[in-house]
């Protein structure tokens, strides 16, 4: 429990490096999708395009991961507390 109240809280105050994470580690996973492809004798192309299709949309499954992290409304209220500052000012 307090590991998991950790990461989330950790993922609100470093939100950068949480996201370079998140990119890098969906990212290993593609690679590993192209890998298995090219394992099976398909070209390096067709491999990376059967890869993106079994892996699915990339934005989608970043933002999926993101509320599974269980900060995404408290990350969307932050943002609209920036802007509505910004617009204040």
């Amino acid at each position: 429990m307090w590991n998991d109240l950790k990461f989330r809280l950790r993922s609100i105050v470093r939100c950068r490096s949480s996201e370079t994470e998140l990119r890098d580690e969906l990212a290993f996973h593609l690679e590993r999708q192209i890998e298995k492809h090219l394992k099976a004798g398909e070209t390096r192309e067709e491999a990376e395009r059967l890869a993106r299709i079994d892996f699915g949309a990339f934005e989608q499954t970043k933002e999926e991961c993101r509320e599974a992290r269980g900060i995404s409304l408290i990350e969307t209220s932050l943002q609209d507390l920036r802007d509505a500052s910004t617009l204040l000012r």
